[in-house]
């Protein structure tokens, strides 16, 4: 059974073997494991556009899914708000574009590469809005968020 005291204890020990520090704080609701770390620690974050954030979910997720054994979950891990100020970014770039796609005469927009994390915001955020759709496409070896207005 997936509990806050287990999951945070995984990530307690993570971030000690790999000599880092860090305040860590759990909630779970229904299969959703969130996990906010707050540190003075810039590797966490790292670099790349978040890589190294990325990196350190994976190997949670990897260590957390041994433990919990078979338990369906999804595990989200974001340091010092990195991917909440991300996600505002995203939301406010993705809003702009469509606007100028509702507005203009185009019938999609296809927007700058973006990691998986990042596209699904992007999908999320456009779903909620009728008269057009998203799908992810490949510019080039990069994966791309093209928004398509629906035709009437």
């Amino acid at each position: 059974m997936i509990s806050e005291k287990n999951i945070q204890k995984i990530v307690e020990d993570f971030l000690e073997k790999l000599c880092l520090e860090g305040k860590v704080a759990i909630s779970i609701k229904d299969a959703a494991i969130t996990i906010q770390i707050s540190s003075e620690e810039k590797d966490l974050v790292g670099y790349n556009n978040g890589g190294t954030l990325l990196a350190i979910q994976h190997l949670i997720r990897l260590i957390a899914r041994r433990s919990l054994q078979n338990e369906e979950y999804s595990l989200y891990v974001d340091v010092n708000g990195y991917w909440k100020e991300k996600e505002e970014k995203l939301v406010a770039e993705s809003q702009e574009v469509l606007r100028e796609l509702l507005n203009g005469s185009s019938e999609q927009a296809v927007l700058r590469p973006m990691n998986a994390h990042e596209r699904k915001i992007i999908h999320d955020t456009i779903a909620a809005v009728d008269g057009v759709r998203t799908e992810s496409i490949d510019q080039g070896g990069f994966r791309c968020v093209q928004i398509i207005k629906e035709l009437s």
